[in-house]
């Protein structure tokens, strides 16, 4: 007998397999990186059908089976807008190109469910993508504290303190993340 996980998932992106079933991946709440297949997903009939789709998050139901993870249950519980969906895709493909295997790191959930919050303005877009970015590069290890500057609160700001600090530190801090990013040669 298996058992049924269930946790929030953020779905970076999805894979179709044969006629009708998908890989689908995701960053879990509890079970970080998974590769996950849902069976039968796309037939007409299919009750997770809608409740899985790229770049929303989803409470999903999973089963360890002996062959890799299986896909048993979603429920959608939100979606990006359309103008938010290109700075979110920027970071579900940058995720899943810097975590390599399974694995939950602390934090990088809370940056999928960060970056995919409605913001108010393009620069409070833009903020919010940059900092989601330096966190998950420092979550990762690919940014140390001290490389931030300390004086900078950027990486244990809120949510009202992110547009200021954006704004103040864009320059510096788009560049630590282009040397992180290029340091990684990945």
């Amino acid at each position: 007998m298996y058992t049924t996980y269930a946790t929030h998932a953020f779905v970076l992106k999805l894979v179709p397999i044969g006629e009708a079933d998908m890989l689908v991946v995701l960053y879990t709440e509890d079970f970080g990186l998974i590769r996950a297949r849902a069976v039968s997903i796309r037939a007409e009939t299919s009750k997770m059908r809608y409740a899985v789709q790229e770049l929303h998050t989803a409470r999903v139901a999973l089963v360890r089976a002996k062959s890799g993870w299986r896909l048993t249950g979603a429920e959608h519980t939100s979606s990006p807008e359309k103008e938010d969906i290109p700075r979110i895709a920027r970071f579900a493909r940058l995720l899943e190109r810097l975590v390599h295997g399974e694995g939950k790191e602390e934090g990088v959930f809370a940056q999928c469910i960060f970056v995919s919050k409605r913001s108010e303005n393009e620069e409070m877009s833009q903020s919010r993508e940059l900092i989601a970015v330096l966190r998950l590069l420092y979550i990762l290890g690919y940014i140390s504290r001290e490389a931030v500057s300390p004086e900078s609160h950027v990486l244990d700001s809120t949510e009202f303190q992110i547009e200021a600090i954006a704004r103040a530190e864009r320059a510096q801090l788009l560049s630590l993340v282009n040397q992180a990013l290029t340091q990684s040669h990945l």
